[in-house]
């Protein structure tokens, strides 16, 4: 009879230790702002793209990077007109590039353009686009925050 009321007791703490894990690592992204200008007039010229996005570790300190920076023309499907820029890290804390984070922090950085020409922009004016912005880990982890926009133009 003993053995029976022992039994759920047992059993409850078995399914808690079985979830009681590591918590998981990678991060959270999530845009917070973004622009895009395009002056077409001035083609050679840089265009102007500038996101505030808003990071956040989860259950373990993360060393995080920079990766793809991409616009695709709406609406979104295989077809459309896709645009990679060369981009960089901008932090609030700090001039590395690479944001460097505690278990649950949240940090604020800018992302830049730093390749793409007002030229290769121009038949994006006016248009509205999805904005794709990609972080990795040093585990190898990544995260992808997503914002939709149009192409301002001067």
């Amino acid at each position: 009879m003993r053995l029976l009321r022992t039994a759920p007791l047992l059993l409850c703490s078995t399914l808690l230790l079985a979830c009681q894990g590591d918590e998981p690592g990678g991060i959270e992204a999530s845009v917070a702002r973004a622009q895009l200008d395009v002056n077409p007039a001035q083609a050679d010229a840089l265009a102007n793209l500038d996101v505030t996005v808003e990071l956040m570790s989860r259950g373990q300190p993360e060393e995080v990077e920079l990766g793809e920076v991409m616009i695709t023309a709406q609406p979104v499907s295989d077809d459309s007109q896709r645009v990679m820029f060369p981009a960089e890290l901008m932090q609030t804390q700090g001039d590395d590039a690479v944001v460097r984070m505690d278990a649950h922090e949240e940090q604020t950085v800018r992302v830049l353009n730093r390749g793409t020409t007002n030229g290769e922009l121009a038949g994006l004016c006016g248009r509205p686009v999805e904005l794709s912005v990609m972080f990795e880990t040093a585990d190898g982890e990544d995260a992808t925050a997503t914002y939709n926009i149009s192409v301002r133009c001067s």
